[in-house]
């Protein structure tokens, strides 16, 4: 899908400018618009990473083998910025910062309700943080599921 796709969804849910991702989609990508990007991800309080570093060669999702790999890396930068929520993008990396499983359709249930609450972590460092779940927004995750639960969090949780 890329990452204009993803940037768009993020402006849908109300955290990143949408004037930046109008403009983008009408004459095309440009290295200026990355700057114009950061910093209105920093203005929404907004920091991005995955939960492996490095991309395969095809669209599956990451094996344990690279997650455990990986999480050590995970782990510090968590902890260098840490973040006042940890909004996690399908089931692996919430399951994998928790160590809880969940069903997400429990938890769009929940902010229909207004009973959505974050989950602690694992401990990161001699640290926990609240893990907010959320659908993943591209492919073949579910994008207005997750933009509801986003605006959410958004208005819930900033």
């Amino acid at each position: 899908m890329g990452v204009r796709h993803f940037y768009k969804f993020l402006s849908d849910a109300g955290f990143l400018d949408r004037k930046i991702i109008e403009l983008m989609y009408k004459r095309g990508w440009r290295i200026e618009d990355e700057k114009k990007i950061e910093e209105s991800l920093r203005k929404h309080g907004v920091y991005l990473t995955n939960l492996v570093k490095c991309s395969q060669p095809h669209p599956l999702p990451p094996s344990k083998k690279a997650i455990q790999e990986q999480l050590p890396l995970l782990k510090r930068e968590i902890q260098a910025v840490s973040p006042r929520h940890i909004v996690t993008f399908g089931k692996i990396p919430f399951e994998t910062l928790t160590g809880q499983k969940i069903l997400l359709r429990d938890y769009l249930k929940k902010v229909r309700n207004n009973t959505y609450k974050p989950h602690k972590s694992i401990d990161i460092l001699g640290k926990q943080y609240d893990v907010l779940p959320s659908f993943f927004p591209l492919g073949h995750g579910n994008t207005p599921k997750a933009i509801e639960i986003l605006k959410y969090i958004k208005k819930h949780y900033r």
